[in-house]
């Protein structure tokens, strides 16, 4: 447990009762993979082998005018239902026009 060389690690493993020091190897390898997903080091490398940079994501929000979008939707929808009706229409009639 010593050679983990790292004492928050050590406290880990030995949180997780291991019977084998196969056991506290598989632990610890485990342990080290989630921190490093977690918290990478270093600089990522590019495919190319220079150098590459960390890219944050970031969210950013747009307000609008929602009665302008809300007004939009609306004339949409009106416009499918009218379009939806004279379909309904034409289906029931047949070969009559319209």
């Amino acid at each position: 447990m010593a050679a983990l060389d790292d004492a928050s690690l050590q406290l880990k493993v030995v949180e997780k009762e291991p019977e084998s020091i196969e056991a506290v190897l598989r632990i610890a390898s485990k342990l080290e993979a989630y921190e490093s997903i977690l918290y990478p080091k270093g600089t990522p490398q590019a495919p190319e082998g220079g150098k590459g940079q960390r890219k944050y994501k970031e969210v950013y929000s747009v307000e609008t005018n929602k009665t302008d979008k809300d007004a939009q939707l609306q004339q949409q929808i009106a416009e499918l239902k009218e379009v939806a009706r004279l379909k309904s229409q034409k289906d029931k009639c047949g070969p009559c026009t319209v």
